[in-house]
């Protein structure tokens, strides 16, 4: 867990904006950043490095090669006893599978040992934003409390999150954490370090089973970022549902006006 500036927790105040939420939190990959581009960035220069050709049909070869090792461990959704406890073991599994298949195929002549470093020394360097992002962090910074929550490895999620760091208060990983997303232990050890109530805070993910089910198991208020406006046959129902970042702006908006009129109301009551 890396803790970046300090900044006092409570009620904010701009304008005429009074904040609902102390804190929020974001998933990093899909929601702060594009992971599909950090791993075209990575095989990109890869292939580079082996001298050879990669073109759009390589790229999405890849990318289903990529997907066909996650699943094959069930990383996407780790809800499982097993999974929690050996996600990261996973990780690195599906990972070596990943670069030993891409080397047969493809006929590199770097060992998958190798080629498993070097995926995750560039995936270090690659912090390319998500749409809106960078705009929605710095907005939201002077108004809330910001924290990252990730299921990862520490080093990576780390050294990529100091794209943002004079913006986040926090940056929780599952590696460091010793608990993954969705599992509660995961969020017992998030909140022991930033001491609010669950229900002042709100958690923004792209993902319905990993992001938005188990914080609000917790009793967290949780946001979808649903970019490719999947439909959701899960049961699971997040308090709000987004198609891009800029539209977070606009629901927090609201909310903060509903609860400062909520507010106004019961202190007009009190003193009367």
């Amino acid at each position: 867990m890396i803790k970046y500036i300090e900044k006092s927790i409570g009620r904010k105040e701009s304008g005429q904006y009074m904040s609902r939420y102390d804190y929020i939190i974001f998933d990093i990959d899909d929601t702060l950043f594009q992971y599909k581009k950090a791993e075209r960035h990575i095989m990109s220069r890869i292939f580079e490095e082996e001298n050879q050709a990669i073109n759009e049909d390589v790229y999405e070869e890849l990318w289903a090669l990529s997907w066909k090792h996650w699943n094959r461990y069930h990383l996407s959704n780790p809800d499982t006893e097993e999974l929690q406890s050996r996600y990261h073991e996973y990780y690195h599994k599906h990972l070596y599978d990943y670069m030993d298949e891409m080397r047969e195929r493809y006929h590199l002549n770097t060992s998958k040992e190798t080629l498993h470093d070097k995926f995750l020394s560039y995936f270090e360097e690659s912090a390319e934003s998500v749409e809106n992002a960078d705009f929605v962090v710095k907005e939201l910074a002077d108004r809330h409390c910001l924290a990252a929550a990730s299921n990862g490895l520490t080093k990576a999620q780390n050294r990529r999150m100091e794209k943002y760091r004079e913006y986040f208060q926090y940056v929780f990983v599952s590696e460091e954490l010793g608990a993954c997303k969705p599992d509660r232990k995961f969020w017992e050890r998030v909140f022991q370090k930033i001491s609010v109530k669950p229900e002042n805070c709100l958690m923004v993910g792209d993902s319905i089973h990993t992001d938005i089910k188990g914080a609000a198991a917790y009793g967290i208020h949780t946001c979808w970022l649903n970019s490719g406006k999947r439909e959701n046959n899960t049961g699971i129902l997040p308090d709000m549902e987004i198609t891009n970042l800029n539209e977070l702006l606009e629901h927090l908006s609201k909310s903060a006006d509903k609860w400062q009129r909520t507010a106004e109301g019961l202190k007009a009551w009190v003193d009367e």
